[in-house]
């Protein structure tokens, strides 16, 4: 993975990403709060125009990518660069933090993850994991992370607190 990070490409692209707002988000953001694991990417969340910057940064360079519309994947660089204007939370926690978030909206970037119902499983096991281990942190408030709950997933925050008080009382599994 260092070696991805060395790429003057790789320096070039974090570069254009963190010239407007962004977040950090992924393996490398829950560094900051919990225990490091080994991840081949880093996650970066960026509104709608940094998106497209990073879109053409690609198309001119030439640098091997997958593209979803909503998410840009670049397996050579190491990067994957999520578009937040097609979710009204990634939106909201985009809005009120910047670099690396809050663990409320670390949090609810996994929780969000955990019932969008399209995540591959082994990605949805490290969601849940990350959560239970953001939630469990001392001084994690909940309210700040029901308050990113907004638009069509203000209807969840009863079954976010819910899980959020089952992991607490040191219940499982949890079930999404």
């Amino acid at each position: 993975m260092n070696g991805k990070r060395n790429m003057p490409q790789h320096a070039e692209l974090v570069a254009v990403i963190e010239a407007d707002r962004h977040l950090l988000v992924g393996a490398r953001a829950m560094a900051v709060y919990v225990e490091q694991r080994f991840t081949e990417d880093t996650d970066y969340l960026v509104g709608h125009k940094t998106f497209q910057k990073v879109r053409r940064w690609f198309k001119k360079q030439g640098v091997e990518h997958e593209d979803t519309g909503e998410a840009i994947r670049s397996a050579v660089l190491g990067l994957d660069i999520i578009d937040a204007s097609n979710n009204p939370v990634l939106i909201e926690i985009l809005e009120h933090e910047t670099g690396v978030p809050s663990p409320e909206g670390l949090a609810t970037t996994k929780y969000v993850a955990m019932v969008s119902g399209t995540r591959e499983q082994w990605k949805l096991h490290h969601d849940i994991a990350d959560f239970i281990r953001l939630v469990g942190l001392e001084g994690f408030d909940v309210a700040k992370f029901l308050g990113y709950l907004v638009d069509r997933y203000a209807e969840q925050r009863a079954h976010a607190e819910e899980l959020i008080d089952q992991i607490h009382r040191g219940e499982g599994p949890i079930v999404i």
